[in-house]
């Protein structure tokens, strides 16, 4: 009866897992005069409805990132790095991925001094 209730238990457990959501949010960090890829940035995944941080991604050296497991909801990206002015996107989720193409980011202005 054990053996029974315990096979049981992990059919569930798998059922479960097979139902979980595989949400992407994926794109490539590029600076925007040259166009070249851009190594290093970083990427945070922020919930829209309070700026929690439930990612935190570095580009690679294609300037690519991905964030995995992402459940359905609506969300802010914040994509930064030295000397470059950080972009901001919004992004909802409806059992769908979301590629954000290529971000271009714009290099900071020098304070004179």
């Amino acid at each position: 009866m054990l053996k029974i209730l315990f096979t049981q238990f992990l059919m569930l457990v798998f059922t479960g897992l097979s139902f979980a959501q595989s949400n992407q949010i994926m794109g490539k960090v590029t600076d925007m005069n040259s166009g070249k890829a851009m190594q290093g940035a970083t990427v945070q995944l922020l919930l829209s409805a309070d700026s929690v941080i439930l990612q935190t991604k570095v580009s690679d050296a294609q300037g690519n990132f991905i964030f995995n497991n992402v459940p359905n909801n609506s969300f802010i990206v914040t994509i930064s790095n030295i000397d470059y002015q950080q972009s901001v996107s919004f992004v909802t989720l409806n059992n769908s991925s979301k590629d954000l193409g290529s971000i271009k980011l714009s290099q900071q202005g020098k304070d004179l001094e």
